[in-house]
This record gives C-alpha cells, structure tokens and sequence, in this order.
C-alpha cells in the first residue's frame, strides 16, 4: 500500500496542474505515457525511465505556474530515490525533507527572475549532487559490511 502513495500522489498534483493550465491536454497525454511506463515496464531501467517521463510531465505543469512544477519535482524526485534503494532509514528522509526545504526556499528568487535557466541550472546541480551523495554514502555502506575496503 505504501509504493502507490507516491505515484498516486504525482498523479493527482499533475491532474491538478492539468486543471489550471491552458495545454492541460500536453499534460494529461504526457501523465498517460508516465502511468502507461509505470505500469509496464520492469527491470534494470525501471526508474530511469519513471524519471524520464515524469520530468516531460513536470515540464508541461510548470505552463500551469512555479510551484505545481516544483511540488512535483520534488515528488518525483522522491519516488525515484525509494525505487532506487533509498528514503528507507528515517534519516534519509529527514535529509532529503531539509533539501526539498532548500529548494523551495529558490521559490521566491524564481519568481523575481523572470525567466527559468538559472534557477533550474541551481536546482539541478543541488539535486545531482544530493543524489550522488546518497549514493556513495550507500555504496561504501555496502563496501564496509561486505568485508571489502572503504575508500
């Protein structure tokens, strides 16, 4: 019951922004193919590809406003760290709430700026360099208790 809360969660916020923007049918095509991924597609490349598409539904929200686009992001991003492994201790989930924080206090310089690439380029580098962080605090976790050398 809890692997749908985030799906569904994405869902019903781009359904939301669908409702309030002028391309709401981009958005609701775009939510069909990330639904149709969902549901179809297993194995390796699973959450690579949720990420993909749900990043084309986030694109097409943000023509309903800044902060459904943001809450999404942020949703997605969620959903593709639990398929990958992470988000399962609690203070994983507190790191990952004190970004989600950080990112939306961005919110007001977006809206001062006027335009998207640098508030975007910001956001990306935060997130990438968040998610490599988990990561390789993951990955010398597994080293150390599978016996091996830590870096």
């Amino acid at each position: 019951m809890r692997e749908i809360i985030l799906p569904a969660g994405f869902v019903i916020g781009a359904l939301a922004a669908a409702a309030a923007s002028d391309i709401w049918y981009l958005t609701v095509i775009l939510l069909g193919a990330f639904v149709l991924t969902e549901r179809t597609v297993h194995g390796d490349g699973r959450s690579f590809s949720l990420l993909c598409a749900g990043e084309a539904v986030v694109v097409a929200a943000a023509a309903a406003g800044i902060a459904p686009a943001l809450l999404l992001q942020v949703i997605l991003l969620a959903y593709f760290l639990r398929l990958e492994g992470f988000l399962t201790a609690r203070a994983e989930a507190v790191g990952f709430l004190g970004l989600c924080g950080a990112v939306l206090l961005l919110y007001p310089m977006m809206l001062a700026s006027h335009h998207m690439l640098l508030p975007v380029l910001l956001i990306g580098a935060v997130l990438a360099g968040a998610y490599i962080a988990l990561w390789l605090s993951g990955h010398q976790l597994k080293t150390a208790y599978s016996g091996g050398d830590t870096p």
